[in-house]
């Protein structure tokens, strides 16, 4: 896992989009399916940041602005919850 956190942080760090997102908050599809598999993968659908990303402050800092948009943040509580990995 840190060797996949580690690239994705230097993918990130170079990202205009994730420049664009912290600095001027638009929310683009790319930030979207990341979350999503962020989440998904790592948090198992939960409202939660991942206990894995905690060594990567940039990754928490990326998972908290995306989820603190109130229709993702609504969408993650309410959906109904994968079962394709018991």
């Amino acid at each position: 896992m840190i060797k996949h956190g580690v690239l994705v942080v230097k993918y990130l760090k170079q990202s205009l989009i994730l420049l664009l997102f912290l600095l001027v908050v638009q929310l683009t599809y790319a930030d979207i399916a990341l979350f999503e598999l962020l989440n998904s993968f790592l948090a198992d659908g939960e409202p939660v940041v991942p206990k894995e990303l905690e060594k990567f402050p940039l990754l928490v800092e990326y998972y908290k602005r995306v989820l603190s948009v109130p229709q993702i943040n609504d969408w993650v509580v309410n959906r109904d919850k994968c079962t394709l990995f018991p």
